[in-house]
């Protein structure tokens, strides 16, 4: 099959994103003895504003369980939404890139 008459892709979900954390990695264990690394990565939109996204990092490395906020990152990954029901039963919902690789400076 030629690229043109080939099968059209709907898409793709991969995202490489390089920044600073806004703060330190926030490592939890989960009951099921899995760990992860949540990290808020603040990345430019212009030459002034910056915004910052949320990072999940499952089994993170010593390097990323221990990184500090100011610390440069660079991290690629795709971009989930996950859902949950809060305390009050209100439908929840967040955006967030769900590392595949991480490098600390």
């Amino acid at each position: 099959m030629s690229r043109e008459t080939g099968p059209k892709r709907s898409g793709s979900n991969s995202v490489d994103l390089a920044g600073e954390l806004a703060k330190d990695a926030d490592v939890r264990e989960l009951p099921s003895g899995s760990r992860l690394a949540l990290l808020t990565l603040r990345v430019p939109l212009t030459d002034e504003r910056k915004t910052s996204v949320p990072v999940t990092v499952w089994d993170p490395t010593r390097s990323v369980a221990t990184a500090r906020a100011g610390r440069r990152a660079e991290v690629t990954g795709r971009v989930v939404r996950r859902f949950w029901r809060g305390a009050d039963g209100a439908a929840l919902s967040r955006v967030e890139v769900v590392a595949d690789r991480v490098r600390i400076r």
